[in-house]
């Protein structure tokens, strides 16, 4: 799948997202596993996050893009 507009996302799933943190934009874009409240509208981290920044930069994301997370790995021994 290719990325889609943010406008597109659905909400309460975990996605990766893609966007910039506000006040940080020379940094570039940031790629998150992410997930936008139904109720508030907020994105914010789901589950780990590889990132050299606190968690909390999170909250100050300004997503353009969104996809699906893919599937996990196999088991060690499980068909592919």
């Amino acid at each position: 799948m290719e990325w889609q507009p943010i406008e597109t996302a659905p909400k309460d799933d975990a996605l990766l997202v893609c966007g910039t943190r506000q006040g940080w934009e020379h940094c570039g874009p940031h790629i998150v596993c992410a997930r936008r409240d139904s109720w508030t509208g907020r994105w914010s981290i789901y589950g780990a996050a590889p990132s050299r920044h606190s968690p909390q930069w999170l909250d100050t994301i300004d997503p353009t893009h969104w996809m699906p997370l893919p599937a996990p790995p196999a088991e060690k021994g499980e068909d592919k």
